[in-house]
Formats: C-alpha cells, sequence, structure tokens
C-alpha cells in the first residue's frame, strides 16, 4: 500500500499538469520533469518527516528502528553469511547499531527518491501526449 501511494501522487500530478498547463499535449521530457518535482518535493517532507517525529515526538523511534532491523538479521543470519560472507555481516551490524536518526532520514530520502525515479519514467511514458499532426 505504501508504494501505491506516490503512484497515484505522481499520475494525478502529471495528468494535471499536463490538462491544465499544456492544453492535453504534454512531452515525454516535460512529464519525467514533473513526476521528478513531484518526487524529489514527496522524498524531502517525508525524510524530513522521519527526522522531526525521531527528534521531537518519539525519542526512542530510532532504538525501536534499531533493534527490529537486528533482530531480522539475526532471523537471517544464516543466509546472510552465504550472501555477504562473516566479515561484511559483521561490518553491516557494525554499522546498523551506529545508525543515527540522519542517516535513517537521508537514507529513507534515497530511497524514495530512488522508486519516484523508476515511477516517473514509467508514467512519464503513459502519460505523454503529442499532438495530432491532424490538429492545427
Amino acid at each position: 500500500f505504501s508504494a501505491l501511494v506516490p503512484i497515484v501522487f505522481i499520475h494525478l500530478g502529471v495528468k494535471k499538469i499536463r490538462n491544465k498547463e499544456f492544453n492535453g499535449i504534454i512531452s515525454y521530457g516535460k512529464a519525467l520533469y514533473c513526476g521528478l518535482v513531484i518526487t524529489f518535493v514527496y522524498s524531502s517532507l517525508f525524510g524530513m518527516l522521519i527526522y522531526l517525529f525521531g527528534s521531537f515526538i518519539s525519542g526512542s523511534f530510532l532504538d525501536l528502528y534499531v533493534e527490529e532491523q537486528m533482530m531480522a538479521i539475526e532471523m537471517t543470519e544464516d543466509m546472510m553469511k552465504k550472501v555477504l560472507g562473516e566479515e561484511n555481516l559483521e561490518a553491516v551490524t557494525e554499522k546498523m547499531q551506529k545508525l543515527t536518526l540522519s542517516d535513517l532520514a537521508l537514507s529513507d530520502f534515497y530511497n524514495k527518491l530512488f522508486g519516484g525515479t523508476i515511477v516517473s519514467l514509467v508514467l512519464a511514458a503513459v502519460l505523454m501526449k503529442k499532438q495530432s499532426p491532424f490538429e492545427s
């Protein structure tokens, strides 16, 4: 469900801009640009909200997140040792224990930015509309 929200907002935003600002006609580049702007704003706001939530509302937010991630690492330890190797697994575990709130917010920003970019690439192709050569 959480992946559906940005898809819907990017779709509605690009479609509204196409219909209102460009009279129903938009190139792939303009549609992609609109989608990327929406994605950047969404990602920035979400990153800031995570940081503000962890800083002012719930001080134990980061501790709970790290604890949950450490439990997930422990549950999949055997598989992760095969994939990452023992040294890399220890490095990941150590990095997770040193995680700061700003690291978490920035990581979430990048994840949302990456996902939104992929969505924007696809939706720009779907929503682009060229002017018909028969219209003047």
